[in-house]
């Protein structure tokens, strides 16, 4: 009997062991897969983070613009068009009885600057830049707005944007020009900054572009 006490005992002690070891394997098991969850979620939070960064990052690519817009400034004296940006003066547009106005086309702006292509169209004439090409301070043209019909004019966070900023609610005019990307102007109107499509914009000082 005694020697059947001691093989239960022995035979209890190497069960008890080997369910211990078990258990330690299971543990560390456990341990094992809750470690690669947490890296599997953190790869897929740092992925979902560098994908939101990119979009977050994504520059807008801009076309060439083309709008054309009108002399509004109110210095008599006469308006600078330089040869860039605070750079030497190249002419000096001057209202008077031969010319009570000017219109010019502009495609880029840079810092508050905006770039004029081809000549200077007068009452009476053409005027000529050096190599075709000027700059103008924003501040001194302008822009009429097409909406003739009282149609209400969205202004956009960004060019393309989905996001509204606010919106032109009747025609107006003296509206100023503070950015250019392809077929999108921003725009400041009221106080509002935001973007519209150039086809809303009339840079004619006398008439409408119906």
């Amino acid at each position: 009997m005694k020697h059947i006490s001691i093989l239960s005992t022995l035979t209890l002690l190497l069960l008890v062991y080997s369910c211990a070891e078990n258990k330690d394997d299971f543990q560390e098991e456990m341990m094992v897969n809750a470690t690669e969850k947490e890296i599997d979620k953190n790869l897929v939070a740092n992925s979902t983070e560098e994908a939101t960064d990119i979009v977050d990052n994504e520059e807008v690519v801009c076309e060439e613009s083309l709008l054309t817009v009108f002399l509004d400034d109110p210095d008599l004296t006469g308006t600078n068009i330089r040869k860039k940006p605070k750079g030497e003066v190249a002419v000096k547009l001057i209202l008077d009885e031969n010319n009570i106005g000017f219109m010019m086309d502009i495609c880029e702006e840079k810092n508050g600057w905006l770039r004029i292509k081809g000549p200077i169209i007068g009452d009476m004439d053409e005027i000529d830049l050096p190599d075709q090409s000027g700059w103008i301070h924003h501040s001194v043209v302008s822009v009429g707005t097409r909406n003739y019909g009282g149609q209400e004019i969205p202004l956009m966070d960004e060019p393309n944007g989905t996001n509204q900023t606010g919106a032109i609610l009747r025609e107006s005019y003296g509206v100023k020009i503070i950015g250019l990307c392809g077929e999108w102007v921003k725009i400041q109107h009221n106080k509002n900054n935001g973007w519209v499509k150039a086809e809303w914009l009339c840079g004619s000082p006398f008439t409408t572009c119906s």
